[in-house]
C-alpha cells in the first residue's frame, strides 16, 4: 500500500509540474503578443509605421489567434480615430467581434488580460470622437457594444465609459453623481484592477472639471483641475484632457506621468492577479 501511495504522489507531483510549465509557456507567449501591441501603440505618432505594424499583426493573428486579432483591430480603430479616418473606423467597427475578448470564469464573464481593449472601446475612442467634434459617431459606437455591455456592466471600465457617454451627449446628469462616487471611494461592488484605480479616478475628476467648466463654476473647475495629477502633460492622460477642452496650465506639477503604453502594460500584465 505505501508503494502505491508513493506512485500516486509521484504522478500528482509530475502533473503539477507539467501544469506549471504549460502555464509559464502560455504566459510568455501572451507577454510577447502584448509587447508587440504595445510597441505598435507607441508608434501612433508616425501614421505610416503604425499602419505597417497593424497590418503585420493582422496577418500574424488572422488564422491562429482570433482574440489577439480583435485586440489588434481595437488598436487599429484607436489609431483611425486619432488620424480622423472616420469612414475606415466605422468599417472596422462594423466587422469587430468584441465578444471574443471576453472570457468566462465561474459562470461569469470577465475582462481579464483584455481590459486594455475595453479601455480603448469604452473610454479612449469615444473621448477622441468627442474631442474631434464627431459626437454623432458615439451612439453608433456604443450600439455595436450593446451585446456585451450587459456582460461587462459590473466592471469599472464599462461603467465609466457609459457615464462619460452621458456627458458627451448631454444626457441626464452627465454622469456627475457617478464620477463623485468613484472619487469618494464608493466602488465596493465594481470590478477593477487596483493598479488602475488612480487613472480611473483621474478620468472621473477630468469629467467633473468639464461639467464645472460648462456650468461656468470657476471655483469647482479650479479645484478639479488641481486634482488631475496623473493627467498632467502625459500621453493618454493629456490626450483625454485635451479632448475635453480643459486647460491644465494652472494645475499643480505632477511627479508621476502615465502615458498610453504604461496604461496598456498595466492592463495586459498576464501575471497580475491584483484584480478587485
Amino acid at each position: 500500500m505505501p508503494k502505491i501511495m508513493s506512485v500516486i504522489l509521484n504522478i500528482v507531483m509530475w502533473v503539477l509540474i507539467l501544469y506549471l510549465i504549460i502555464k509559464i509557456i502560455y504566459a510568455n507567449q501572451q507577454n510577447k503578443k502584448n509587447k508587440a501591441l504595445i510597441e505598435t501603440m507607441s508608434n501612433v505618432g508616425n501614421k505610416e509605421i503604425f499602419n505597417q505594424k497593424i497590418y503585420s499583426l493582422e496577418k500574424k493573428f488572422q488564422v491562429k489567434n482570433p482574440v489577439f486579432l480583435q485586440k489588434t483591430e481595437v488598436l487599429k480603430m484607436w489609431g483611425l480615430a486619432i488620424y480622423e479616418d472616420y469612414a475606415e473606423l466605422m468599417k472596422v467597427l462594423s466587422e469587430l467581434k468584441p465578444d471574443l475578448l471576453l472570457s468566462k470564469k465561474q459562470d461569469q464573464f470577465v475582462l481579464e488580460a483584455n481590459e486594455d481593449s475595453f479601455f480603448f472601446l469604452y473610454i479612449s475612442i469615444p473621448n477622441i470622437l468627442y474631442g474631434n467634434g464627431h459626437k454623432e459617431l458615439i451612439s453608433p459606437f456604443f450600439e455595436k457594444l450593446c451585446p456585451i455591455i450587459k456582460k461587462t456592466e459590473t466592471s469599472m471600465v464599462t461603467q465609466i465609459g457609459l457615464e462619460a457617454k452621458k456627458l458627451y451627449l448631454s444626457e441626464e446628469d452627465k454622469g456627475q453623481k457617478f464620477y463623485q462616487m468613484i472619487i469618494n471611494g464608493e466602488y465596493e461592488n465594481i470590478k477593477y484592477y487596483k493598479a488602475m484605480i488612480g487613472i480611473y479616478k483621474a478620468i472621473c475628476v477630468s469629467l467633473l472639471a468639464k461639467i464645472a467648466k460648462d456650468k461656468n463654476d470657476q471655483e469647482a473647475y479650479a479645484k478639479y483641475i488641481n486634482q488631475i495629477h496623473c493627467f498632467n502633460l502625459s500621453g493618454a492622460c493629456k490626450r483625454f484632457v485635451n479632448n475635453l477642452h480643459l486647460d491644465l496650465s494652472t494645475s499643480k506639477e505632477n511627479a508621476e506621468k502615465i502615458n498610453e503604453t504604461m496604461v496598456m502594460e498595466k492592463l495586459t500584465d498576464v501575471e497580475n492577479e491584483d484584480h478587485k
